[in-house]
């Protein structure tokens, strides 16, 4: 049987994904997705994940994201890159879930 959304199959049950990853569910899921960097589902047995509001970032596969202070290396780096890329100041752009959606850190100075 497919495994229902926001559970993966342990091939003798359905097992609620972990806060921090989601499933869409289906036949052959046996894994949970890890929420990608700077995203969050605090909530266990999701099917996507959320991009932190603007200040915050997180780590793959956080359940939270966590308020940037002035010295976090992920948000100074964030915004390094950026700047790299372009002039303008203030968020890095990472690839998201779901397919569409961009997760920014936006620097607090």
């Amino acid at each position: 049987a497919p495994a229902p959304a926001g559970h993966r199959n342990t091939g003798s049950r359905f097992e609620e994904c972990p806060a921090g990853t989601y499933s869409l569910g289906g036949p052959g899921v046996s894994t949970c997705t890890p929420c990608k960097a700077n995203q969050e589902q605090p909530v266990p047995g999701q099917t996507s994940c959320s991009n932190c509001q603007a200040g915050y970032y997180s780590d793959p596969g956080n359940a939270r994201c966590t308020k940037c202070g002035l010295e976090t290396p992920q948000c100074l780096s964030a915004c390094e890159k950026f700047e790299e890329q372009d002039l303008t100041y203030g968020a890095y752009s990472w690839p998201a879930t779901p397919p569409g959606d961009v997760a920014e850190i936006a620097c607090v100075y």
